[in-house]
């Protein structure tokens, strides 16, 4: 018997949590057309006489492994650094938020976003806010006498972990600081994300002429800068 396309995607549907989280909802949302999408190209490749001829023009995204860290790494000709970012060929593919959150027994998605803006210049303070609003989402502390020390102490282990496992980044972030002369505080925290963004633009634009050069006509790009 021959399956319809609404049975076929019917196939591969996944279930949903009876109570998803917001992330769950939000990660729904996000890909819930993609999927279909595929699911329905999935359908048509299987109906044809010669699946594997069954040409795709679906966009394949991609992202970055902690981009700012893996241009320091790259500064600071770290192999180590560079494996932890995916720099370099492993076995499988490496994941610096879990390296992290795994150092000192704590969620992934507690550190990500404090590691993830470590290379921009956040502050302790900034740290502590951070993972003071992940802690609060997980409403696993009720008590605001208990939230805020174990905020402060979240963040310090974690800059103190990233400080650990990236020493090479952090020299060069610390050597660009040293270098504001004009207002030191300012200076300080304006130079290291302005710094490594040049380097992430002319890799883009490295990128679109290596494209170009191989004879690639179109290529889908994007900016953080463009997203809310």
């Amino acid at each position: 018997m021959l399956l319809t396309k609404d049975q076929s995607i019917n196939c591969f549907v996944v279930p949903i949590p009876k109570k998803p989280s917001s992330e769950d909802l939000a990660e729904i949302q996000e890909w819930k057309w993609s999927w279909r999408k595929l699911l329905v190209l999935i359908f048509e490749a299987l109906r044809s006489s010669s699946p594997h001829t069954v040409v795709s023009h679906l966009p394949i995204h991609q992202d970055g492994s902690c981009n700012g860290l893996q241009h320091y790494a790259a500064l600071g000709r770290d192999s180590m650094e560079a494996a932890a970012v995916n720099l370099t060929a492993g076995d499988k593919p490496a994941d610096v938020y879990s390296e992290i959150a795994v150092s000192f027994q704590v969620d992934r998605k507690l550190v990500k976003q404090t590691v993830m803006t470590s290379v921009y210049g956040v502050t302790s303070v900034g740290a502590r806010e951070q993972i003071k609003r992940r802690l609060e989402e997980k409403g696993l502390i009720t008590d605001d006498r208990l939230l805020f020390p174990a905020a402060c102490y979240a963040a310090k282990v974690t800059l103190a972990a990233l400080g650990e496992i990236f020493e090479a980044a952090s020299g060069i972030m610390g050597w660009l600081g040293d270098c504001a002369k004009v207002d030191f505080s300012k200076q300080r925290t304006a130079f290291p994300p302005n710094f490594v963004h040049s380097f992430d633009s002319t890799h883009m634009m490295m990128t679109a002429v290596a494209c170009r050069d191989s004879g690639l006509r179109f290529a889908g790009l994007s900016h953080y800068s463009v997203f809310d």
